[in-house]
């Protein structure tokens, strides 16, 4: 990379100032590797909370770890999260529960959902290079079949919070692939963040105006009597990755703007009632709670995306 290209793309990421989400402030790429090697591996700033893991490590979850309705997303302080907007953070895994302890509804959705997207954080914040081109359509065909982040980003001078900064994940895999020897740790959090958060609005009953939106463009049905359409978009992709069709205990539907599941056609809500569940079902209805980007941020360009016909993209 020549010295103006260089030059230019940390010009361009310094005015890309900071989407809202705290954990922005609490990673940053290893410096080191960055400047030897030109990729992005997450490192914690020293600005994140005192009692959070240390030093920056992946998710490293196993899908084995428990039966279905047996698992849940337990924070890095031991304690089970319930359905929030808010991102996962360093230490947060997926672990098993006791018999009498199970994950049902919303909660189950949502451990379902951190097994589709820790993976994909692990790759991304921690070993971007294992990121081919097949392996990066598998862990993202999730949010590709939900209408997620399938649009490219056009550069604009002020970003809402209801915008942001949504890059798509063509253009995320141009970062990571090729960051320009640039601190984009801001680009990729806030798209895996966005991301989840899309995914959780999706299939769960989460209330939060973002949700509204994220439905709206899916062709969910939202019905103040009759509830709100959870869609199976992603089932497919859980499918492909693990090997099953997921386990559900709640209605899901083909929502009109995403894509129909071709293998996992016949899943049928099981009956959890009898089970003993953990209150993990709680749903935060404050948007206030909504950790999107801050309003009127100046956005900057992104670095070029390489060329994917390219021997030298990589």
């Amino acid at each position: 990379m020549n010295h103006f290209f260089q030059t230019v793309c940390l010009l361009l990421a310094a005015c890309s100032l900071v989407f809202a989400s705290e954990n922005g402030g609490y990673y940053e790429c290893d410096v080191g590797l960055l400047a030897s090697d030109n990729q992005c591996i997450m490192a914690l700033t020293g600005a994140q909370p005192d009692d959070w893991v240390t030093p920056a490590i992946p998710h490293d979850i196993n899908h084995d770890v428990g039966a279905d309705f047996y698992r849940g997303v337990q924070s890095y302080t031991g304690d089970m999260l319930s359905v929030s907007p808010k991102p996962w953070v360093n230490g947060d895994t997926l672990v098993a529960t006791a018999e009498d302890n199970a994950i049902t509804g919303n909660g189950w959705s949502y451990a379902l959902l951190f097994e589709l997207i820790a993976p994909l954080r692990d790759y991304v914040m921690f070993d971007p290079s294992a990121l081919d081109d097949a392996t990066w359509a598998t862990w993202t065909r999730a949010l590709t079949d939900c209408n997620a982040k399938t649009e490219d980003y056009v550069m604009r001078l002020l970003a809402s919070r209801s915008g942001g900064t949504p890059f798509s994940t063509d253009q995320v895999y141009g970062f990571i692939t090729q960051p320009g020897y640039t601190d984009i740790h801001h680009y990729i959090l806030q798209y895996l963040e966005e991301g989840a958060m899309d995914l959780v609005c999706l299939s769960t009953d989460l209330v939060m105006e973002h949700c509204d939106a994220i439905r709206e463009a899916a062709g969910a049905i939202i019905d103040q009597t009759l509830g709100t359409d959870r869609c199976n978009c992603w089932f497919d992709a859980y499918a492909a990755i693990y090997g099953a069709c997921p386990v559900v205990d709640m209605e899901y539907t083909t929502c009109s703007g995403t894509v129909a599941p071709t293998v996992c056609t016949g899943v049928v809500a099981v009956d959890t009632s009898g089970l003993v569940s953990a209150d993990t079902t709680s749903l935060l209805t404050d948007d206030a709670t909504d950790e999107g980007t801050d309003d009127e941020t100046e956005v900057g360009e992104p670095p070029a995306k390489p060329d994917p016909t390219s021997a030298s993209g990589r």
